[in-house]
């Protein structure tokens, strides 16, 4: 699966597309993720979600922080299932809230 990620002021959506043709069982993704300067102080309180299905349990980690100390890379790491030859689009958006 290769990702992609499109940017706007609220979401960060991100297109995970199987290519081989087989069905993927909540396999598990790691992915390192730029994201805007200033967008994003702490990792806890990101969110990820697919669609109608809703939230995707997420673990995320900085990698590299810009000059004024938000996340310039973030490390995600989630399961999501996709249909062979499928495109599933996540969103990746900021919460009120730390994860608990």
């Amino acid at each position: 699966m290769g990702p992609a990620a499109a940017v706007n002021r609220s979401t960060l959506s991100l297109s995970l597309t199987e290519v081989i043709g087989c069905h993927r069982h909540y396999e598990s993704v790691t992915v390192g993720v730029p994201l805007p300067r200033g967008w994003c102080q702490d990792p806890g309180f990101l969110r990820l979600s697919i669609g109608a299905s809703g939230p995707v349990p997420l673990d995320a980690r900085v990698l590299d922080r810009w000059s004024d100390g938000s996340a310039r890379w973030a490390l995600l790491t989630f399961s999501v299932p996709v249909e062979p030859t499928a495109t599933a689009v996540l969103a990746l958006e900021l919460s009120d809230a730390v994860a608990q």
